[in-house]
């Protein structure tokens, strides 16, 4: 199998996995556009229906940015975790910058697929 098969296969893999702990731990994903109403109780409206709880997680994702090459020489060079899912073969070594839960996962993928893989993170320990 290609990189991408691969690839693609563990991912699939692991979305199982979060999502099959969701809901062990009875947590509801609600997909779509929301806002927070003027209710008494913290509510959010997604789609026309109202949701109501204690506590309201808004995850709304992110967007990787790849700094110019004046600040970071070099820097266009790498790939961001949406370049990720475009490779076609498999490096045989990487490097990821941060250790944030993206990162790690990648990180662990490209190992797990063959890639000797180094993680930097700014701190001293993990």
């Amino acid at each position: 199998r290609t990189i991408k098969e691969k690839r693609d296969a563990y991912v699939r893999r692991l979305n199982d996995i979060y999502e099959n702990n969701l809901k062990k731990a009875h947590i509801d994903i609600i997909r779509g556009y929301g806002k927070f109403t003027a209710d008494p109780q913290p509510t959010v409206e997604v789609d026309g229906k109202k949701y109501t709880a204690p506590h309201i997680l808004i995850a709304t994702g992110g967007r990787p940015a790849v700094p110019p090459d004046s600040k970071i020489p070099g820097a266009s060079l790498g790939i961001t975790s949406d370049g990720f899912f475009d490779l076609e073969e498999l490096p045989r070594r990487s490097v990821i910058v941060g250790a944030g839960y993206i990162a790690v996962e990648i990180a662990g993928i490209l190992s797990t697929l063959g890639s000797k893989s180094a993680l930097l993170i700014r701190q001293d320990k993990v």
